[in-house]
């Protein structure tokens, strides 16, 4: 049987294992953290030295406007959809601008920002954990190889960038590079 360890000491050369625990024990210990509660403020590591939160759906009312019909918006999703030449993509992006939960992420309600000495993490609410892995999949970035699964958890690892989720919570948590790190 294999463990992750096993796992991930096959995938990574050894010089990096490092930057790859930092991210899953990050992510092991903010989705254990969540066991009191289904909140996404449950989430957040003790450690935290800065915090936000964001109370989309207020503001989305509060502003009166709909997102899709900015111009910059519009762009931003034209260039996605030609940057992907993916069919499947397309249509993802079509799903996304009637729908910004269709996803399998839910971007209308909350969402939080936290930051420690060399991280920032962005969590999400997830309304469909199946879907947002098929999403991620369909990308054609990443291969279902990729994902590392523990208990409940799954996580991608992408070098600097790491995404974990559980059916209700998606963390995206980004290390910043150390300059005294002289291992790259």
């Amino acid at each position: 049987m294999l463990t992750l360890q096993k796992i991930i000491i096959k995938k990574i050369n050894p010089m990096k294992k490092l930057k790859i625990f930092i991210p899953i024990i990050a992510a092991a210990i903010i989705f254990s953290g969540c066991q009191k509660g289904d909140s996404l403020a449950n989430a957040i590591p003790k450690d935290a030295m800065w915090v936000a939160h964001f109370d989309v759906k207020s503001m989305l009312k509060k502003a009166d406007c709909n997102l899709f019909e900015n111009d910059v918006v519009k762009s931003a999703l034209l260039m996605a959809k030609a940057s992907f030449p993916n069919e499947e993509v397309g249509k993802l992006i079509d799903e996304f601008q009637k729908n910004p939960n269709s996803l399998g992420i839910t971007l209308t309600d909350e969402a939080y920002i936290f930051m420690n000495d060399l991280s920032v993490g962005f969590l999400f609410p997830v309304n469909d954990a199946k879907k947002l892995e098929n999403n991620l999949l369909s990308l054609g970035m990443v291969d279902k190889d990729d994902l590392i699964r523990q208990k409940n958890v799954t996580v991608l690892y992408l070098g600097e960038y790491s995404i974990a989720w559980d059916k209700s919570k998606l963390l995206i948590f980004v290390n910043y590079p150390n300059e005294m790190d002289d291992s790259e």
